[in-house]
């Protein structure tokens, strides 16, 4: 069985990050990656499995990656959230022995930009 890591790129203001993070909160570990000098917007005590890192930039998003030491990454945006059919297949995913499965997994992932999908 193989493991999931989510790394999440916030910056002050954002208005949904902890549904983000409660929507990842089944993964193995979760990096908030947080760009800014105010904190972010919820309590980083309310997430076990949460490493709260602050960055200058995000170019430190590789550094994090290589120290979550899961076998998959995912990649989310502060605002984004994980639904159930999203998280049923990243779980499927996980369940396959890694030599099974392809050495990457690609996910087409909707995005409302401007109040428009």
């Amino acid at each position: 069985m193989s493991s999931l890591g989510v790394v999440v790129l916030s910056v002050p203001g954002m208005k949904h990050l902890s549904a983000c993070l409660e929507s990842v909160g089944w993964a193995e570990a979760i990096f908030l990656l947080h760009l800014g000098d105010e904190g972010p917007s919820i309590r980083p005590e309310s997430y076990p499995r949460l490493v709260l890192r602050r960055a200058a930039s995000a170019q430190e998003l590789g550094r994090s990656c290589r120290d979550l030491g899961t076998d998959w990454i995912l990649h989310l945006w502060g605002e984004e959230a994980v639904g159930p059919d999203l998280r049923d297949e990243l779980r499927d995913l996980c369940r396959r022995e890694l030599s099974q499965t392809p050495s990457a997994y690609r996910i087409a992932i909707r995005s409302q930009i401007l109040g428009r999908w």
